[in-house]
This record gives structure tokens, C-alpha cells and sequence, in this order.
């Protein structure tokens, strides 16, 4: 008998596994004005964790098609699962220098404290119970082990007409690529769910947008310059009130 969140979980693999909603994905990294902003996001989440060294264990979790993993260190020893086998598939061919492994989120196969640090991003509204996926990570992380996660703003600015109006209309207009499940959180709840768990909330941060992607492509002026602006105000409270995710640096206390 399936429950409703098996079902729940079922919708989002297939989401995931649809090659047009994949290669939209990889067309949003690759293409225009919006695929800068999407290549700064991911660095700049990379470097939070910074510095690396070789002996390093390094976790992303929910690693979709990979594109954190191009700018995750090559040098260290990198594991990334995922859910759909699809995804993984081309993880396979894209990112040689990662391991990859098909797995729930919520009940991974891993030891206890066995990964130095860990990435978990756009992943937390694709789960039925976001505590279970949270408490997963800090159970793998090892004692004064690091993280990040993110979280969909309820408030965010490009975010209201789907998460307060539930209107299906997304920042990518067309490219309209919101999961089955894509639950939003308000900045308060979120640190107080981080900190529920038991993890040492270091930082946060909201992340940069520009103009949905069609009109990116036409004002890319525009586009650039507004990416600018939104990625000193995402180190501010107003910019990550406003933010479409928010970003947190966590830590397991030792």
C-alpha cells in the first residue's frame, strides 16, 4: 500500500526523471543573462565551505543533473545521491570525479558521521517531512562538520504569485520548472528548524536573481545590472527577506 508521502516522493523521482524538464534545467545554466546568475549562485555557494583539502569527504545532497558538482573541488572525495536515476545517469558522464548513488534523502545507506561537509540545495521543499532530511544530514556530518542548505522563500519577491496566490507562474516564465512538491518556508522558521536539529546556524545569506529568463535574454543590460545590485543586498536582512531561497552555513557542534 502506498502512503501519500511514498506518493509524494513517487511525483517528484518522475518530475525529475522527464528529460524535457532536465535538459530545461541545463538550458537555464547554459544560456543568457540567467545562466550567470545561476553559475554565481552555485560558486558562491561552494565557497562557503571553503577551504578544501584532499582528504575530505564532501556530500551533496539531492545532486539532481550535477551542477553543483562542477564547482565542487575535484580533489576531494565527492559522493552525490539523488533519487532519480536519470539524473544520476548524466551525472555519470558529466562529473567523473564524483560518486554516485541512488538514494532517499531521508534514509541514506551512510555511517554515522562520515562526511566532512555537506550540500543540500533546492531540496528542502521536495520532501514530505523536512525535518527527517535535516536530521539525516547532521546524523552523516561529522562532529564540527559543515553544510549548507537552502530553503524556498515564502516572501520572496519572484516567489509570491506561486507560494501566496498558488498560481503557476515561476521566475523562469515559460521554463516554469516547480516539482510536485515545492514548499516555501519564511527566514524565521527555517533557522528555527536548522537549530530544532541541532545544527549551529554560522550565516545566512539570500541568493542573487535577475529578470525571468525570456526578458533576461532581451534586456541583458538590464539583467546584469540588476544581478549586481541583488548580490550585495542578499548579505542584508532586507535582501534576504526578499530573496527567491535563502542560504544557510551550518555546523554539527563537536
Amino acid at each position: 500500500m502506498f502512503t501519500k508521502e511514498s506518493k509524494q516522493l513517487s511525483s517528484v523521482k518522475d518530475h525529475y526523471e522527464h528529460v524535457k524538464n532536465i535538459d530545461l534545467r541545463i538550458k537555464l545554466m547554459s544560456e543568457g543573462p540567467v545562466s550567470f546568475v545561476v553559475r554565481n549562485n552555485l560558486k558562491t555557494i561552494v565557497s562557503l565551505l571553503a577551504p578544501y583539502s584532499s582528504h575530505e569527504r564532501i556530500l551533496d545532497i539531492g545532486c539532481g543533473w550535477g551542477a553543483l558538482c562542477f564547482f565542487i573541488p575535484h580533489y576531494t572525495n565527492n559522493y552525490g545521491i539523488d533519487i532519480s536515476i536519470s539524473v544520476l545517469k548524466i551525472n555519470y558522464y558529466k562529473n567523473k570525479h564524483f560518486m554516485f548513488i541512488l538514494s532517499d534523502a531521508q534514509k541514506t545507506c551512510f555511517k554515522d558521521a562520515c562526511f566532512d561537509k555537506f550540500f543540500c540545495i533546492n531540496l528542502t521543499g521536495h520532501v514530505p517531512y523536512v525535518k527527517s532530511l535535516l536530521s539525516e544530514a547532521y546524523r552523516i556530518v561529522r562532529p564540527g562538520g559543515l553544510g549548507v542548505v537552502n530553503f524556498l522563500n515564502v516572501f520572496g519577491i519572484i516567489n509570491i504569485p506561486r507560494t501566496l496566490f498558488h498560481l503557476n507562474i515561476g521566475y523562469y516564465g515559460k521554463y516554469n520548472l516547480f516539482a510536485p512538491i515545492d514548499k516555501s518556508f519564511e527566514y524565521f522558521q527555517t533557522k528555527k528548524i536548522l537549530k530544532d536539529i541541532g545544527f549551529e546556524v554560522l550565516g545566512s545569506f539570500g541568493s542573487e536573481f535577475t529578470l525571468p529568463f525570456e526578458i533576461a535574454k532581451k534586456h541583458s543590460q538590464i539583467a546584469n545590472h540588476l544581478t549586481q545590485i541583488t548580490e550585495v543586498m542578499g548579505r542584508n536582512t532586507v535582501g534576504k527577506l526578499l530573496s527567491p531561497s535563502i542560504i544557510f552555513k551550518v555546523r554539527r557542534p563537536t
